[in-house]
């Protein structure tokens, strides 16, 4: 198992289930439906009716903040630099609420009304990382066993990947017992030291997930529903579930230098990289340039695939001084998530049917 592949993904490559940043407040707007309609359903009991008209007053609140910025990256990063917590948390709380819902069932319900350029949810997680992950597995019965070392290197907060790692490798654990099996440090998921997963962002949890070991079988509209009245959108509230979402900009320099080493010593030994809906956005740059260097990816062979895969191209040789020395291929389709044909070897492995192969 000499060779390494490393996966780069960003927010579009989760685009079937979870919106990219020109949708996201559309999508937000959905779930304050949803919270409305889960008002309507307490009207005969007067606290609770109270405490969900003042969490979906916030909430709107909220949405039109984040409006008026071209990302809520930009949010929160603005009330970064006021030092302002009480609007992080407030608005961390809100995001962690609305990741809840958008991995339930119940979200599924408000595809209607879908105006041009909104997102529409395609599936509960997104099924081609479910294609993915059984298409880096030899073709070996009654076992999981990775093709070739794997590191994925992540900046989403949902839970698509995990999930879908978790269905192939812990099917029989809880969602909160997979993460502990797996849990190497804060950043870093290690499984059997041939799958690695680096959060940067730190990632969507839910205290609940050791309730199941089929996140689709949780019932969170009763756990949204815990959460608002216990007055979770009071700007003192505390959540230690919401607190895992974290930016790339709050980690103190210890944290950040442990993490560049890791995410560095990843792309040193991989020979192939994939980078799938990751636009290289400009506030997680100090971290990209920490480990995206001419040192570690001039021999490389990288593909990104996204629908503006070109564009992307220039960004990656231009900000990271590339300057061409790097092979770069494109490609535009994401229907399926593309895996190199260099883990196969000559004539070892079959080829896997539904993955994007060249």
């Amino acid at each position: 198992m000499g060779k390494e592949l490393t996966y780069i993904l960003g927010a579009g490559a989760s685009f079937q289930s979870i919106p990219i940043v020109k949708s996201f407040n559309s999508r937000l707007s959905k779930f304050s439906l949803y919270l409305n309609d889960r008002e309507t359903q307490k009207t005969n009991l007067k606290e609770r009716y109270r405490k969900f008209t003042r969490a979906i007053n916030v909430f709107n609140s909220l949405i039109q903040e984040f409006g008026a910025h071209q990302s809520f990256d930009t949010y929160f990063k603005k009330f970064f630099h006021f030092g302002n917590e009480e609007k992080i948390n407030q608005g961390k709380r809100l995001l962690h609420l609305y990741f809840l819902w958008e991995h339930s069932v119940s979200s599924l319900n408000y595809n209607n009304e879908i105006k041009d350029g909104d997102f529409t949810k395609q599936s509960l997680f997104d099924k081609r990382y479910d294609a993915l992950i059984a298409g880096l597995l030899k073709p070996v019965a009654a076992k999981s066993e990775p093709i070739c070392n794997l590191n994925f290197i992540t900046w989403n907060y949902d839970i698509n990947l995990l999930n879908s790692i978790k269905n192939f490798f812990y099917s029989k654990l809880t969602f909160a017992k997979f993460l502990q099996e797996i849990r190497q440090d804060e950043f870093i998921w290690n499984i059997d030291n041939k799958i690695k997963i680096i959060n940067v962002n730190g990632y969507f949890y839910s205290s609940k997930f050791n309730s199941s070991t089929d996140l689709i079988g949780l019932n969170i509209d009763d756990i949204i529903d815990e959460k608002i009245e216990n007055n979770y959108f009071d700007e003192s509230s505390v959540d230690e579930d919401a607190d895992k979402i974290r930016f790339a900009w709050e980690l103190n320099e210890k944290d950040e230098n442990n993490l560049k080493r890791s995410l560095s010593e990843l792309i040193d030994k991989s020979d192939d990289i994939i980078i799938i809906g990751y636009t290289f956005p400009v506030y997680n740059r100090f971290i990209d340039l920490g480990y995206l260097k001419q040192d570690f990816v001039a021999k490389k062979s990288i593909v990104i695939q996204d629908p503006n895969a070109d564009i992307l191209k220039q960004t990656l040789n231009d900000v990271y001084r590339l300057n061409g020395k790097s092979k770069i291929n494109t490609i535009s389709n994401c229907d399926s998530f593309y895996l190199p044909s260099s883990i196969f070897g000559i004539n070892e492995y079959r080829i896997p049917f539904g993955v994007s192969v060249a």
